[in-house]
């Protein structure tokens, strides 16, 4: 009896080329995609961490002045707000470093000045303040911000006045990309309002989702007062999706 070998066909050159070309390929549709999720993901797990700490914060600040943030004492729109905001209602219940009055990119040097989604400076004003969690988490905060009224349509301005804003940077100050939207969320701090039973309060709240979209995109510039780049709903769309970043959102 004869033996037959039988000879394995091997892939030709071109045939490979096809291959790995076709994996590039499907690799660059799919890999953007994968990071993007990985990146919403992780700004939102960030986000929602700082929320709850600082929620928590106010918790234990109740015990001590009331459960009523409207009694509490707020700012007065002066240059030692940040100061007296932040050794009465932040330093006695949080674990924090680094703090700082005044402008975020002048103490912290930043590679760039914060913007909003349509690329335009975002105001700040001399006796704002920053500080960071100890997971590294930038809170800053912006006492008396024009942007955010703290009263409701019919209500009268003394009943109700102005808002402080409180900004969450999840990645700090010296990482970017440094947006309003992106990985920087802002919030209203409701203290002393007579309107709001919270002291930490998502802007826009009562918006349905379509006007929360207007209100966190490229087209919404957030001017107020005279400056720009003043405000975004972002953070509430966010929440109100789950604590989600879908697919509508403005990432890119």
């Amino acid at each position: 009896m004869k033996n037959y070998s039988k000879k394995k066909r091997a892939f030709t050159l071109a045939e490979v080329l096809i291959t790995l070309g076709i994996i590039g390929v499907v690799a660059a549709l799919t890999i953007p995609t994968l990071i993007s999720n990985y990146q919403k993901k992780v700004t939102v797990a960030k986000l929602k961490y700082a929320y709850s700490v600082l929620t928590g914060a106010f918790k234990m600040a109740e015990v001590d002045y009331g459960t009523d943030p409207a009694v509490w004492q707020g700012s007065s729109f002066n240059i030692n707000d940040f100061n007296f905001l932040y050794s009465t209602y932040f330093k006695p219940y949080l674990e924090t470093f680094n703090v700082n009055q005044g402008n975020i990119c002048e103490y912290y040097k930043c590679a760039s000045t914060y913007k909003n989604l349509a690329g335009l400076d975002m105001h700040q004003h001399a006796w704002s303040g920053s500080f960071y969690l100890k997971n590294g988490i930038f809170i800053h905060i912006h006492p008396y911000h024009c942007g955010f009224s703290c009263r409701k349509l019919g209500v009268s301005a003394l009943m109700g006045g102005y808002c402080d804003i409180l900004y969450i940077d999840v990645n700090g100050p010296e990482h970017g990309p440094n947006v309003l939207g992106k990985d920087v969320f802002e919030y209203m701090l409701a203290i002393g309002s007579t309107i709001y039973n919270s002291v930490l309060v998502p802007p826009c709240s009562g918006y349905t989702r379509d006007e929360l979209l207007k209100k966190c995109s490229k087209d919404f510039d957030g001017a107020a007062c005279g400056a720009v780049g003043g405000y975004s709903c972002c953070a509430t769309l966010i929440m109100q999706d789950g604590w989600q970043i879908k697919d509508d959102y403005p990432w890119f």
